[in-house]
């Protein structure tokens, strides 16, 4: 059987008065790996209805714009895609030789 991704208080507290933060200290390492399959927008419109801030992906994105997590050029179809984007210092430094070996 599986375990829903959220629990009943969770969904409960959906809404327009509820803190969306409240669910952050209840997740775990394999309920985040979920969001990658399981899509559910509930707490993410949310925060941006607590923000007032439109609730669609463009006012997400206004969002990340405007906190400088992302910048308007923002590769958005690479980050869906599920390619890694951020390297250790050894995968930087092999790529660096790997480079350089083939010129």
């Amino acid at each position: 059987k599986k375990k829903p991704l959220f629990s009943k208080a969770q969904k409960r507290n959906v809404g327009r008065d509820a803190d969306p933060f409240d669910w952050a200290e209840e997740w775990n390492s394999e309920e985040v790996r979920k969001l990658k399959y399981h899509r559910c927008t509930d707490l993410g419109r949310a925060l941006l209805a607590r923000l007032q801030r439109k609730r669609t992906a463009q006012g997400a994105f206004d969002l990340l714009l405007s906190l400088k997590a992302w910048s308007i050029h923002e590769d958005t179809a690479l980050l869906r895609s599920g390619f890694p984007v951020r390297f250790t210092e050894e995968e930087l430094e092999a790529s660096g030789e790997a480079e350089g070996n083939g010129r």
